[in-house]
């Protein structure tokens, strides 16, 4: 396949040319005013990219001009056509998305502002905009297929938000403290505080998601809706994926029982009504791990693009998506074992996925190679280090083989039997009894068909999960199982329908009985996880914990007061008015000074305001009794929660 002197295709040699001379030309002059803007770093690469323009622009001249019939580089680039199965067009696509990904890179810098705000996102927005072309086919995907359940991804769809958008106030009550932190961070990109959304931010995530987080806040306003409607709407579309993905790998059947049964998982709808950027994951496997799926089977060149472009958007959300780098060899290579000429005739779209997620990550992958600290920050958090199992083996008496093998039990049961903690405490697994005991079912009818590729991406997709959890501390910590679920409920709907057919074989008269009672059952089962969430869990839930509860009655009361009063708040040594997110994020308006010290400490500086709210904690009754001895006649608030006493306020009359 030649690139430019086969007379057949002289009509696709002129626009390649016009192509590398416009494309070619553009980045010379950008990088020639650019350069003065840039570090010195930054310029070496900008020359580089300058030199590649030049290239590329009297490439396009001597082709277009004298009809060159050669050249080292245009043999490369004809190799490259004959290689990716592309059109040259679509080939010079791709090579001006690397350069304009390289040049977002250079004018991001490591900085909370961009170095050059219009150049770094209009050459990141065009490099994954031109890679898209270079994949794409002029054979998508018949839409027909999807006439007769487009209703149902509708309904799913509402059906999804409603159990996730209501009411985002009340469930959970409580604004936890990262999400509150979170929730600053956003601000800070409508504040013009920061715009380099290359970097990471709060808690070491990418800085991304809080520029999302930030839409939503300026939807909303800065409200608790305003940072949980963007994760119920990713959480909602992710129910409606997982349909698509399912229907696509097994069947309508299966997709309807397993989205169904999502969209009621008292676990995803936890965390669909949060504003951190767990969720966001769930939807990042679960697109990126179909569309590789549907692109190994159907040989499809677009699929594969589809894929890299999710992946290379999902490392801008939570940290878990690091693992689609691990699971999509590993399955790559279990499918070529099995298939090794067609592992032959793929390899072209494997690199093109890989090269479209290298695009898109490029600007974040050059953050952290400058700062690899920030990287790593999110895994050592959480990861086993030495005196975690030092004290671990002393406390159960056991080996460190011991102490990992319980880690491995607890991390895969935690799918299934053993209570979930920390981020969501519900008291049960991820999968209540029921849909456990279908899980186990489909996992047994899996098995049969043990050289089925769809059974080896699902056993590799959750034994990512399971082996990430049980080496970290807090197994089974849910915050860790999210982008597991979707695969979870893949197996528990293949289980059920493997039942349903089975019972249609035994009663082959009254299929259709069989069919309408289990779909009832299902339903049964289904209302019943979100009944749990909202009626058995949610009212006896200490989330956020006691100090946050604390924080979210007080906003409460701020809000409905005269924001002139100023908030002196003494509860030390436990916290602070601003060591926890919720109250700046609900009340910013709120002015505040916190004692930390006893009552009459030289160093606890009285506010001038007159018009003051003492806020004390139960431990500082001391204090509490001293001000009101110095301020009598003021009125005394005690705000409880059930029977506990959270805080006691003090309206004082200052003189």
């Amino acid at each position: 396949m030649e690139y430019l002197h086969v007379q057949e295709r002289k009509k696709l040699q002129v626009t390649p040319s016009l192509l590398l001379m416009v494309g070619g030309g553009f980045q010379v002059l950008l990088h020639f005013c650019l350069a003065p803007t840039l570090s010195a770093d930054g310029q070496s690469v900008s020359s580089c990219l300058s030199g590649i323009g030049w290239l590329l622009l009297f490439s396009g001249l001597a082709n277009y001009f004298w009809k060159t019939k050669g050249g080292w580089h245009l043999h490369i680039l004809d190799s490259a056509v004959g290689f990716f199965g592309i059109t040259p067009n679509r080939l010079v696509a791709l090579i001006f998305s690397l350069m304009f990904s390289v040049t977002a890179a250079i004018t991001a810098g490591n900085g909370p502002q961009l170095i050059n705000p219009p150049v770094s996102l209009l050459s990141w927005g065009a490099s994954i905009l031109l890679i898209a072309v270079a994949g794409w086919e002029k054979k998508p995907a018949s839409l027909l297929p999807l006439a007769g359940v487009i209703q149902w991804i509708i309904y799913l769809f509402i059906l999804s938000f409603l159990l996730r958008g209501m009411d985002t106030t009340g469930y959970p009550n409580v604004l936890s403290g990262d999400e509150a932190t979170s929730g600053l961070y956003a601000i800070g990109f409508l504040k013009g505080l920061t715009n380099n959304i290359f970097i990471t931010g709060w808690f070491s995530f990418p800085s991304f998601f809080s520029f999302v987080q930030s839409l939503g806040i300026a939807i909303w306003g800065q409200t608790i809706p305003g940072l949980r409607i963007p994760s119920a709407l990713c959480g909602s579309v992710t129910v409606v994926v997982l349909f698509l993905v399912c229907r696509a790998m097994f069947d309508n059947r299966t997709a309807f029982i397993a989205s169904l049964l999502l969209a009621f998982s008292h676990f995803h709808i936890h965390f669909s009504r949060l504003g951190i950027n767990n969720i966001w994951d769930g939807l990042s496997w679960l697109m990126t791990l179909g569309a590789l799926w549907w692109a190994w089977n159907k040989e499809r060149k677009a699929a594969f693009t589809l894929a890299g472009l999710c992946l290379g958007l999902s490392q801008y959300f939570y940290v878990s998506a690091r693992g689609l780098f691990v699971v999509i060899p590993l399955w790559l290579i279990c499918v070529a074992l099995q298939d090794k000429k067609k592992a032959a005739r793929m390899l072209p779209g494997i690199i093109l996925m890989f090269l479209t997620a290298a695009v898109i990550i490029l600007p974040l992958a050059c953050f952290y190679f400058s700062l690899p600290e920030e990287f790593f920050a999110p895994m050592e958090r959480v990861s086993l280090t030495e005196d975690w199992l030092n004290a671990t083996m002393a406390a159960s008496n056991t080996s460190i083989i011991g102490v990992i093998w319980q880690q491995f039990l607890s991390s895969f049961f935690g799918l299934t039997v053993k209570p979930l903690i920390h981020w969501y405490k519900p008291g049960v697994a991820l999968l209540r009894p029921v849909s456990a005991v279908l899980f186990y079912i489909g996992i047994l009818f899996m098995l049969r068909k043990y050289r089925d590729n769809r059974l080896w991406l699902i056993v590799i997709w959750l034994g990512f999960f399971i082996s990430s959890g049980a080496l970290s501390q807090d197994t089974p910590a849910a915050q860790r199982y999210v982008a597991a679920a979707p695969a979870c409920f893949m197996v528990v709907g293949y289980g059920a329908n493997k039942i349903i057919q089975l019972l249609e074989g035994k009663l082959k008269d009254h299929r259709d009985l069989v069919f309408g009672f289990s779909i009832f059952l299902v339903l049964i089962v289904a209302v019943n996880d979100a009944w749990f969430y909202f009626y058995d869990y949610s009212p006896k839930s200490d989330f956020g914990g006691y100090h946050t509860q604390i924080a979210q009655k007080l906003a409460g009361y701020l809000k409905k007061q005269d924001y002139s009063r100023e908030v002196v708040f003494s509860g030390w040594p436990e916290m602070g008015f601003r060591s926890i997110g919720t109250l700046p994020y609900l009340v910013p308006e709120i002015k505040s000074t916190d004692f930390n010290a006893p009552w009459g400490d030289p160093q606890n500086i009285m506010p001038e305001s007159k018009k003051i709210l003492f806020v004390f904690l139960p431990s500082r009754q001391e204090d509490l009794q001293a001000c009101m001895q110095q301020y009598p006649g003021g009125e005394l608030i005690e705000q409880t929660q059930g029977k506990t006493t959270l805080y006691y306020l003090y309206k004082a009359q200052i003189p």
